[in-house]
């Protein structure tokens, strides 16, 4: 593995890159949190508010719910995280 001095050009990119894929990733994990919070919201006007559905069955609805997000973002965080490494190494060529 080289290591590059702090302040060379191969260190500035890759400081560059870090905070594009930051900012990426602040956007998605926010953008996937308010359409969690939707389709929650949703969910728990359906259940208690409008009654469409028998609050047994709808406490397993939106355990259901949570599990599925849960599971998404999981699997987005480490696509992502793959992501950044495999961007990172073609950048200073480690």
């Amino acid at each position: 593995m080289s290591q590059h001095p702090h302040g060379s050009p191969a260190s500035t990119r890759a400081e560059e890159l870090r905070r594009t894929q930051q900012k990426r990733q602040q956007r998605a994990l926010i953008g996937f949190a308010v359409a969690e919070g939707f389709v929650l919201a949703i969910a728990v006007i359906v259940v208690y508010v409008l009654q469409l559905v028998e609050p047994v069955v709808g406490v397993w609805l939106l355990v259901a719910i949570a599990l599925v997000g849960g599971g998404l973002l999981s699997t987005y965080l480490v696509m992502s995280m793959r992501r950044h490494q495999r961007e990172l190494t073609a950048l200073t060529g480690d």
